[in-house]
Parts: C-alpha cells; structure tokens; sequence
C-alpha cells in the first residue's frame, strides 16, 4: 500500500550498457556502486539506477526541496525490494535524491553520514540486528538528523516509544505513498508528522479526557470553523476558545501526540469519530 501511487522510474537515455552490455553509462562516469550493485538485474536495469542515483532530473514544483539543492536521505531498511521501490518514489516526486546509505546497519549509516550532509533518514523499526527499535532510533536520532518511521508496527505503544526516542515522522507500511512524501516534507522542515492510522493507534492507546467544552471546541475549530466562529457557536468569548484549544493541545502532548497544527487537530477528532 504505502507503494501505491509513487511515480515509476525515470525513462533513461540511451546508453552504450544497453548496446553492449559495457559498464558504461551515458553519463561518461565510472561504474558506482549503485551501478555495481543492480548488475544482477540486467544491463538495462543497471542503466536505470545509475540514473536514479546520480543524474538529477527536472524538479517537479510540488516536490522540490524547500531548502535548496539536492536533498540527501539515509535510508534503513533490511528488505531490498523496499529500498528500491521507495528510493524510485522519492526520486519520481523530488526529481532527484542523493542516497548516502541504503541498508539495515546502523553503524554502516552512521559511517557513511560522518563524510556527508544528511536531510532526513528513513527507517525501519525491525532491522534484524537483535537490538531494541527505540534504541536504534535513538541513535540514529543522535546523528543529528531528523528521523522518520517507516515500519509494519502500528502500535500505539511502539508508536510512542518510537517517538519519545525522538523520531519526527511515523508512516505505517501500510499507509499511501502521499503520506511517506508529506512525512519526509514535514521532517525537512522540522515538523512531526504522522499517517492516519498511526495517529489513531496512539490515540486509542491511552485514555485522553477532555471536558465537555473542551470536545466541543475542538470539534468545531478542527471542522474548519475560525476561532471567532467557535466563540459565537459556544457563546463564550474568543479568548476562551482559544483557551479550551491550548488545553487540548497540552492533554494530548503529554500523552504522547503532539497536535500542533489545525491538521493534527482535525485528524484527531477524525480518528476520535466526533466529526460526522
């Protein structure tokens, strides 16, 4: 599912490994590893990934990097057909990516991030190293980038543990590729972000009490309605709406679930079933 919707692979140019089966690509360059790495794929296939890994495309406005450049990602995942596959979605909605490491050590991450500027990691929880997820996440966190979960466990308890260790992102396995575009956007911009679903397990996993008025706030403001507009619907003064809407927010943080934003708000009471 979380596939559904990434763009194929970039149509590449003619090159000599296609005539002949040479480790020669178009781009005059010397084989990389990227190259070497697909060669048991075809010479064909080998061709493309060069040019996924390498050759920056035409940036497509909706993804362009906001900050500048080319973005650079780190991504930890122990199943190759993943990496492959969400590696060509990103370079299909950024134009072009520049991957520092694709693999499930994290030490052979942490390596590679020490002679090279990282935008955002990407990882797995269950990397098959026998070490704990919060602790990998945690270390990963460490490296000063911003981190975003891609992982089959929706738990609310791994979805918190994840995020106390300091990710910024969490998209279920499971989830839109929509969604792995908009964490990675959020995450470059410092911004949590988290998928539907995700957010719905944390939310069910710990009890949050909300007083009558402050539902009732919540419901309206996240529907759409302006501040002013809750006031009149509850007949109380603006101030108090806002007041109602500053405990939501602070309930649900010290819960575990940041809702810093309208849209986090709104998802909220989606997943909470109070909007019709």
């Amino acid at each position: 599912e979380l596939l559904r919707g990434a763009d194929p692979l970039p149509s590449p140019r003619r090159c000599a490994s296609l005539d002949d089966n040479t480790d020669r690509g178009c781009c005059d360059e010397a084989p990389s590893p990227g190259r070497q790495k697909s060669r048991l794929l075809g010479a064909g296939v080998r061709c493309v990934a060069f040019h996924v890994e390498h050759c920056a495309a035409p940036r497509l406005a909706t993804g362009e990097y906001r900050g500048g450049g080319l973005a650079s990602c780190v991504f930890l995942e122990d199943h190759e057909l993943v990496l492959e596959a969400v590696r060509a979605g990103l370079v299909g909605h950024f134009g072009s990516l520049d991957v520092v490491y694709a693999g499930p050590s994290t030490s052979g991450a942490r390596e590679a991030m020490r002679h090279a500027q990282v935008d955002f990691i990407l990882m797995d929880l269950d990397l098959g190293d026998g070490q704990r997820a919060e602790s990998n996440v945690a270390l990963m966190v460490g490296s000063g980038a911003p981190v975003i979960i891609v992982s089959a466990l929706v738990d609310g308890e791994t979805v918190r543990r994840s995020l106390e260790a300091g990710a910024i992102g969490y998209v279920s396995k499971q989830g839109r590729f929509e969604e792995l575009v908009q964490a990675v956007e959020a995450g470059m911009q410092g911004e949590q972000y988290m998928s539907p679903d995700i957010a719905k397990a944390l939310v069910g996993s710990r009890s949050i009490r909300l007083s009558e008025q402050e539902r009732t706030a919540l419901t309206l403001y996240a529907s759409g309605l302006k501040l002013s507009a809750v006031a009149r619907r509850m007949a109380v003064s603006e101030s108090t709406v806002n007041e109602y809407i500053k405990r939501v927010r602070g309930k649900y943080a010290r819960a575990g679930t940041p809702v810093p934003t309208k849209v986090h708000l709104y998802r909220v009471a989606q997943s909470e079933g109070w909007l019709e």
